[in-house]
Formats: C-alpha cells, sequence, structure tokens
C-alpha cells in the first residue's frame, strides 16, 4: 500500500495525464482508502495489549512482548520493550490523533474542523512500518533463527498501470491508423 501512495506523490506529468484520463474516479477514490487502512492497521498495532481493566485481550505488538515475558525470554522481550518505546513515539500522531480523532472515533471538534489534525508525512508512515517489520523480527530471528521479508511486491504498481494504459492508448491509437 505504501508504494502504491507513494508512487503517487512522484509520478511525472504525463503520467498524471495518462491516469486523469483513464483512472481518475479510480485513482482519487482509492488514495484516501489506502491512506486511512495504514493509520488504522498501524493503529491497532499500537494498541495496549489489554483493554476495558483487562477484560479484552488485544493482538498488538504490546502482546507480543508480555508473551515473550511470560514465556521466559526476558532478554528478547527487554530488547522488545525498548523498540516499542521508540515505535509509541513514532506513531503517537497516527494513532492518537489521526486514529482516534478521524478514522475510528470521529472526534466531534475535529470532524467539524475546528481543530487541525497533523500532517503525517509518506516517509514516516514508511519508517514505522519498516520499524515493525524489525521488531516482528526480532522475535521471529530469536525463535526460529529465520527473518521475514516485509517488503511488497511490485505487482501493485502503480507505474505498471501507467505503462499499461499507455500501451493500450498506443493501440487504439494505432487500431484508428490502420482504419
Amino acid at each position: 500500500m505504501l508504494e502504491t501512495l507513494e508512487d503517487y506523490y512522484v509520478l511525472q506529468h504525463e503520467d498524471i495525464i495518462v491516469l486523469n484520463r483513464h483512472a481518475k474516479r479510480l485513482i482519487i477514490s482509492s488514495l484516501p482508502a489506502l491512506v486511512e487502512s495504514v493509520v488504522i492497521h498501524i493503529g491497532r498495532l499500537m494498541d495496549p495489549a489489554e483493554t476495558r481493566g483487562g477484560k479484552d485481550q488485544n493482538l498488538t505488538l504490546e502482546r507480543l512482548e508480555q508473551n515473550c515475558r511470560e514465556l521466559g525470554h526476558v532478554e528478547l522481550a527487554d530488547n522488545l520493550s525498548s523498540q516499542l518505546d521508540q515505535l509509541k513515539t513514532a506513531t503517537n500522531n497516527i494513532r492518537e490523533k489521526l486514529r482516534h480523532k478521524r478514522y475510528a472515533h470521529r472526534d466531534w471538534a475535529h470532524a467539524l474542523n475546528q481543530g487541525l489534525l497533523p500532517l503525517i508525512h509518506l516517509n514516516d508512515l514508511r519508517k514505522v512500518s519498516r520499524w515493525i517489520g524489525e521488531f516482528l523480527n526480532t522475535i521471529n530471528i530469536q525463535l526460529t533463527g529465520c527473518a521475514l521479508s516485509f517488503d511488497s511486491d511490485a505487482q501493485g504498481d502503480l507505474s505498471q498501470l501507467i505503462r499499461t494504459l499507455k500501451n493500450y492508448e498506443e493501440s487504439i491509437y494505432a487500431d484508428r491508423l490502420r482504419s
């Protein structure tokens, strides 16, 4: 998802023209959904391990850190705890401001535009996503000896969509010339 957002913000002028000609509604409607999805998912991962006074157990990064500690992996849990502190600081605006006030709970004052929410830069989302992957790999490497790749594949690459649309335009133009 982040790659698609990043692709969109670095498009060349001619690429924007092609997208506007063929896929304007798709792009305009999907970008806010991509941002919202990324913010909500990061916010969920950063939720507390327990809510409602311990009645609800959440599947979060904090829960993973606590589970490692409970299973006797104290050194691993201590390492995760310091990573978690770094992530909490880095995701404060994402979780507390955007997720809670705009997407998940719809804060009244912000819904009426009486208060501005902080801007979240794409590089910040990418950095936090990388740190979350490192957090998960800290656990995986310790317990299994293997790391996982959290890099997305290029299949959803926006530049591939642009190339396909350009090829489509060229074939239509070539068909018209032959007719």
